[in-house]
C-alpha cells in the first residue's frame, strides 16, 4: 500500500493500481486514485476526488469539494461545506454532511443521505435509499430536494422518519415549530418508490397541491403534513394512498 501524502500547497495526488492512503492537507487537492481500494483524505481547501475502480473511501474535509467514486462499492463523505458527490458504478453510500450539498448516487443501489443544510439528494439507476437529514438533527431549518431519479421501474424508499435503518426510533423530520422546513420530493414512481414515515398513517394529513415549490413543478401533487406542520411536498401523480407508504418499522 502506498502513503501519498500531499502539503499545504495545491497537489495532484496520483494512486497506484494498489491499495493507496491518500491525504491532501492543505490547498485545492486534485486526488484521482486509479486502481485498488483506495482511502482518501482532503482535508482542507476545495478538493477534487476521483476513486475510479476499486472499493474506495472518500472524505472531503473542510471546503467546497467534488467526490466521485467510480466503480465500486464507494463510501463518501462531504463533511463541512457545500459538496457535491457522485456515486456512479456501484451500490454506494453518499454521506453530505454539514453544508448545502448535491449527491447523485447514478448507476447502482445507492444510499444518500443530506445531513444538516439544504441538500439536493438525486438516486438515478438502481433502488435507492434517500434520506435528506438525520435522526437527531431531524431537517430543522432545512429544505430539502429527494428526487429518486428516472423512471426505472425500481422501488426508492424516500425517508421522512426514522425507521429501523437508524438508532433513534418515532422521530419525524421536518417538524421544528416556527421553522421553514420540509422535503419536496420530486419524479416519486406510484407503484414502485415508497415513503417511509415514523408513527401511524392516521397521525398524517394528506392534501392535494399544485404549484412551484423550492424550483420543483409539481402538477398534480400531494403536501404531507404532521399537525400543524408541513413535512412535504410529493409530485406524486395524482393523491398518495397507503400503499405509497411504509411504516417505519416494517421495512
Amino acid at each position: 500500500m502506498a502513503n501519498i501524502i500531499g502539503n499545504n500547497f495545491n497537489n495532484n495526488l496520483r494512486g497506484t493500481p494498489f491499495n493507496d492512503l491518500m491525504r491532501g492537507l492543505g490547498g485545492n487537492d486534485l486526488m484521482r486514485g486509479l486502481g485498488g481500494n483506495d482511502r482518501m483524505f482532503g482535508n482542507l481547501g476545495n478538493d477534487r476526488m476521483f476513486g475510479n475502480l476499486g472499493n474506495d473511501t472518500l472524505d472531503g474535509g473542510f471546503g467546497n469539494d467534488t467526490l466521485d467514486g467510480g466503480f465500486g462499492r464507494d463510501r463518501m463523505f462531504g463533511n463541512l461545506g457545500n459538496d457535491r458527490m457522485f456515486g456512479n458504478l456501484g451500490n454506494d453510500t453518499l454521506d453530505g454532511g454539514f453544508g448545502n450539498d448535491r449527491l447523485f448516487g447514478n448507476a447502482g443501489n445507492d444510499f444518500l443521505t443530506g445531513d444538516n443544510g439544504k441538500d439536493t439528494l438525486v438516486g438515478g439507476l438502481g433502488s435507492d435509499t434517500l434520506n435528506g437529514t438525520n435522526d437527531i438533527l431531524k431537517g430543522a431549518g432545512e429544505i430539502d430536494i429527494l428526487d429518486p431519479g428516472v423512471l426505472d421501474a425500481r422501488r426508492d424508499l424516500i425517508i421522512l422518519g426514522t425507521n429501523n435503518l437508524v438508532a433513534i426510533p418515532n422521530t419525524v423530520y421536518y417538524t421544528n415549530p416556527g421553522a421553514v422546513d420540509y422535503a419536496v420530493i420530486d419524479n416519486f414512481e406510484r407503484n414502485f418508490d415508497k415513503i417511509v414515515i415514523s408513527g401511524q398513517f392516521n397521525n398524517y394529513d394528506f392534501n392535494p397541491f399544485n404549484g412551484i415549490v423550492h424550483g420543483v413543478n409539481i402538477v398534480n401533487g400531494t403536501r404531507i403534513s404532521f399537525g400543524n406542520e408541513t413535512i412535504a411536498y410529493v409530485d406524486s401523480n395524482g393523491l398518495l394512498g397507503l400503499n405509497d407508504f411504509i411504516l417505519g418499522g416494517n421495512l
